[in-house]
């Protein structure tokens, strides 16, 4: 008896820490906050590339930003495949946006890098480094 109210007690524990976890941790918001901005979607469009070299990384992350929400026009490899640490290039100008990006991966804002191009009709691209199973995308299918 004493180890089923212990196994329920450890079980309620769980969920009232998921529970309040889900609540409490800021969410990423996947539409444009800018009404200024003229792009023909509300929602922000992002590229994900792969720059570690691991096959089906930028895969999983471009489903993860999917069911988040936000519009990925494409998944490709980056011109490295060397890169360390994953980052965030800001390319609307709008650094909300991009602050939005960076929050659904769980990166720090320090890692967003500025290089507007307007021409390619994006708001941010994602390049995936070595640290990638760091991330929100991959941390969140190890506690499932």
């Amino acid at each position: 008896m004493n180890v089923g109210l212990l196994v329920a007690l450890a079980v309620a524990s769980i969920l009232a820490w998921a529970f309040f976890s889900r609540v409490s941790m800021e969410r990423p918001d996947p539409r444009r906050l800018d009404p200024s901005d003229s792009r023909a979607s509300d929602i922000i469009q992002i590229e994900v590339l792969n720059g570690c070299g691991v096959e089906g990384i930028a895969r999983s992350v471009r489903d993860y930003f999917v069911e988040m929400g936000f519009d990925v026009v494409a998944v490709d490899n980056y011109s490295r495949m060397d890169v360390d640490r994953t980052f965030v290039v800001d390319r609307s100008g709008n650094k909300e946006t991009a602050r939005q990006v960076a929050l659904a991966l769980g990166v720090a804002d320090s890692t967003i890098v500025v290089d507007v191009r307007p021409e390619y009709y994006l708001d941010a691209v994602v390049v995936l480094g070595r640290d990638y199973a760091e991330l929100r995308p991959f941390m969140q299918r190890e506690n499932q």
